[in-house]
């Protein structure tokens, strides 16, 4: 028998660990401090989003220029072009903290192109899920790389991960004590 199966449609998901690993608690200290003078709100997790610009503050500078990169190189490697990938820049930034019992519900980024989680602080039991678009087939009886429909990823002190923007996810419900991630969103000026 004599056949070729092709991937066309993948999902991908860029990632780095060990990430600023001796800045964690210096960021950890700040997003507190952050967190007891400036107002947060409780969606699913204690988040800043849509009240703190993270990227705007000097602590974060360097990390978020590093983030940026990434973002960049991410995108020079699904095949967008060097003038594209310049004009990438962080569109905005929030911090989530979750405790015992917190979870983030399935969610998309919309309106930007790559959005990232970039982890100061967590717990071993602790992931992040990304599914595949919902395609109302039947599902397998023994997933593969060519069916699966859903894959994790422990949320790591130090690890980054950045994905396109229209990508589902969400976050396991929380085992363990206190997670502090730092989100984002890039896209072109």
């Amino acid at each position: 028998m004599n056949y070729t199966i092709d991937k066309w449609f993948p999902k991908s998901i860029y990632h780095v660990d060990g990430l600023h690993k001796d800045q964690l608690n210096k960021y950890v200290k700040e997003i507190n401090k952050i967190k007891n003078t400036k107002k947060t709100f409780h969606i699913d997790v204690k988040s800043s989003h849509f009240l703190e610009e993270v990227h705007n503050k000097p602590m974060f500078k360097k990390l978020f220029d590093d983030l940026l990169n990434h973002c960049k190189n991410y995108a020079s490697n699904i095949g967008y072009s060097k003038k594209y990938c310049d004009s990438l820049h962080i569109k905005n930034s929030w911090f989530n903290i979750s405790n015992k019992g917190d979870s983030l519900l399935k969610h998309v980024h919309p309106v930007s192109l790559f959005s990232g989680a970039f982890y100061l602080k967590s717990n071993k039991d602790d992931f992040i899920t990304f599914y595949k678009e919902d395609d109302m087939a039947l599902p397998p009886q023994n997933f593969n790389e060519l069916s699966y429909e859903y894959c994790n990823y422990h949320c790591t002190e130090g690890k980054l991960l950045i994905f396109k923007s229209n990508l589902n996810h969400s976050t396991n419900r929380q085992k363990g004590k206190e997670k502090i991630v730092i989100s984002f969103n890039a896209d072109i000026k």
